[in-house]
């Protein structure tokens, strides 16, 4: 199935300068893509998406799926892609 990745801010630059990447993947849910992503854009990536032990997503990363917080789907990490579905990332942002 083909999903899209939209990159924001500095996770475009961890990305490759991508601000769209279309991916070909298998039945992979929320949690599966990050670890997959972290696998092809290395410790940088996952250092911006996953807290020190690389286990638990950092809590200041914003993830939509189809322009919905995870957090407010029910299975939240869990949640199964889908044919199309448009997934944007968000990295901690600073400031006041």
């Amino acid at each position: 199935m083909r999903i899209t990745i939209r990159s924001f801010l500095t996770m475009r630059d961890v990305m490759g300068d991508q601000s769209a990447l279309e991916l070909e993947v298998g039945n992979l849910t929320l949690i599966e893509l990050l670890h997959e992503l972290s696998y092809m854009f290395g410790d940088r990536f996952s250092q911006m998406v996953f807290d020190k032990s690389g286990k638990v997503l950092s809590p200041h990363i914003r993830i939509l799926i189809n322009g919905r917080h995870y957090s407010h789907i029910p299975q939240k990490l869990n949640t199964p892609l889908q044919e199309g579905d448009d997934v944007s990332l968000f990295p901690p942002i600073a400031g006041g």
